[in-house]
């Protein structure tokens, strides 16, 4: 339940720790068992807040993050009516778009058990900081199954979330609607080994000329640090290794961490108390 939070430059500060690039912060907000997810909780602002979801009473709580380097919880959202009971191995997602209003948020939590998803709108019902999640009937995508991985993502880039897997059964995306009709199926041209960890659609293709914004999987696989790119049509699009393969678990962490306000997504590798990022796909370096 400690966070640690990197102001500026993540990287410069990396490179040389006495930089004046960053400053981290470190609080406590939560305690053992939560679920951490942070993200966009406010539909009118930009910023990301710290944020978990607490299985022992299904609530989502929202902090925030004060100079003095602590934190204020600002929001707890609980289940309408308890509309829902968590149960272990269900896995909560970050709020996103799932409906095409911009000014709308909604909170997904996936049940591998049974391949179900819950979607929930966020809803305020007595001022800016109270909320409660109002249930949607929950579905399964057609022709997924318990195993299937979850990857939500924008998948026609349009900016709306769509709930998917990854099915290992089937080396495919499953892409579903809300009511769970099968909307896509896209097989991969890569074979996905069991340790890979299968990443929604982005646009890691680079912000500066020629702009290419187009969004591509991820497939990073730890045991090499390698990161492959596939189009929307499951074909290799590229790849390369990001940081140096060794005895710590290899996480992949990719984010917009050098360009505010550009839609660009960086791969970055957390491994051992280290982070590495690949700086720009479409020109190269590390």
């Amino acid at each position: 339940n400690s966070w640690h939070i990197f102001k500026g430059d993540i990287f410069a500060y990396f490179q040389d720790p006495s930089s004046t690039d960053s400053t981290e912060i470190t609080f406590t907000f939560g305690q053992s068992g939560d679920i951490p997810i942070p993200g966009n909780f406010d539909p009118q602002e930009y910023s990301f807040l710290p944020a978990f979801f607490r299985p022992s009473d299904s609530t989502y709580h929202i902090g925030l993050t004060r100079p003095d380097g602590t934190v204020e919880e600002i929001a707890v959202i609980p289940f309408k009516s308890n509309a829902f009971t968590f149960q272990g191995g269900d896995i909560p997602f970050p709020p996103a778009h799932y409906f095409g209003n911009e000014y709308a948020r909604q909170v997904a939590i996936y049940r591998p058990s049974t391949a179900q998803w819950f979607i929930f709108n966020i809803k305020s019902v007595l001022g800016p900081t109270q909320y409660e999640a109002e249930p949607l009937p929950p579905f399964t995508i057609q022709i997924s199954k318990s195993g299937d991985i979850p990857v939500p993502g924008d998948y026609e880039g349009n900016g709306i979330t769509q709930p998917a897997v990854f099915q290992p059964s089937t080396g495919s995306w499953l892409v579903g609607d809300l009511s769970g009709n099968l909307t896509r199926k896209i097989p991969s041209s890569l074979a996905v080994l069991s340790e890979d960890f299968m990443l929604p659609p982005e646009n890691y293709q680079g912000r500066r000329p020629p702009f290419i914004s187009k969004k591509v999987f991820a497939v990073f696989r730890p045991s090499t640090s390698y990161w492959y790119l596939l189009d929307l049509a499951g074909n290799i699009s590229n790849s390369f290794p990001v940081g140096t393969p060794g005895p710590a678990p290899a996480i992949p962490a990719p984010g917009n961490y050098n360009y505010p306000g550009a839609n660009v997504v960086q791969a970055v590798v957390f491994s051992g108390g280290y982070w590495s990022k690949f700086k720009d796909i479409v020109h190269g370096g590390s």
